[in-house]
């Protein structure tokens, strides 16, 4: 590489530390990674997002990269109250953990996390 080269993975960097981002978030590869490891996939980016860390609710993990930030945490009783899920009514909560169902559907979640564990879940109405 010629010294005023600069690699592709370093203008993606410049480029989400200046616009503030925490990493790159990919729905279709279900994966993140953050500043400090970016692109350990060796640059197999398709599909991947400008992401911002926010909180493993599953404690599997330190944090995940989400597409948006953890600013808007809501149960899932309120999420089916806002206007976006009207009409949608979840009849099996598959996207729950059966085990400890209480605890967990208790838990506050964002919208992506809500989506998701809606996705898994047997639902009547239109999404």
């Amino acid at each position: 590489m010629k010294e005023d080269q600069i690699a592709v993975k370093e203008i993606v960097r410049q480029y989400l530390v200046k616009h503030g981002y925490d990493g790159l978030y990919s729905d279709l590869l279900e994966c993140g990674c953050d500043l400090a490891d970016l692109m350990p996939c060796d640059g197999n980016c398709h599909g991947c997002i400008p992401g911002y860390k926010v909180e493993d609710q599953s404690d599997e993990f330190e944090f995940l990269i989400a597409p948006e930030k953890d600013t808007d945490l809501r149960t899932p009783d309120e999420w089916l109250k806002d206007p976006q899920f009207h009409g949608l009514e979840i009849i099996d909560p598959d996207g729950w953990d059966r085990k400890n169902f209480a605890v967990d559907w208790a838990k506050p979640l964002t919208l992506t996390e809500m989506w998701e564990r809606t996705n898994f879940s047997t639902v009547r109405g239109v999404i």
